[in-house]
């Protein structure tokens, strides 16, 4: 194979890479959206497009959708309030006000309700709460 050859078929893994990267971040933009859905669309896709411009120079580019989303809600935290993706089951008994924030459907993180685990190493899990002195 000539030197031409083997730059070509660089040239069209670099496309074929940035192709995937763009549709992954294309459903950030679908992820964000369904999260902030009082945010035009139009200004979801401004924000995802601003946090993947910084991070352009990037080498290693296998983790560009999941930072540039985490960025992402965290500015549009600011702008507007986000609704939970978790879909709870809800009954009649269940009475308590949810947050918004997507935790309210982990006891774990509002102890401050009943029922919840208080004890660190037995919220921790098995890892954190062996290190912990746990069991």
């Amino acid at each position: 194979m000539d030197h031409a050859s083997d730059h070509e078929a660089s040239d069209r893994q670099l496309t074929e890479e940035q192709a995937h990267e763009r549709a992954d971040l294309d459903s950030v933009v679908s992820r964000v959206s369904d999260r902030f859905p009082t945010v035009d669309r139009e200004r979801v896709e401004s924000v995802v497009d601003d946090e993947a411009a910084q991070l352009e120079d990037a080498r290693v580019r296998d983790y560009i959708p999941v930072l540039v989303e985490h960025e992402a809600v965290d500015r549009l935290r600011q702008e507007a309030d986000p609704v939970s993706l978790v879909k709870r089951q809800t009954d009649d008994t269940d009475d308590e006000p949810q947050d918004g924030d997507g935790r309210d459907h982990d006891p774990a993180l509002r102890p401050e309700r009943e029922g919840a685990q208080t004890d660190t190493a037995a919220s921790a899990g098995p890892l954190l709460g062996g290190l912990r002195g746990g069991d």
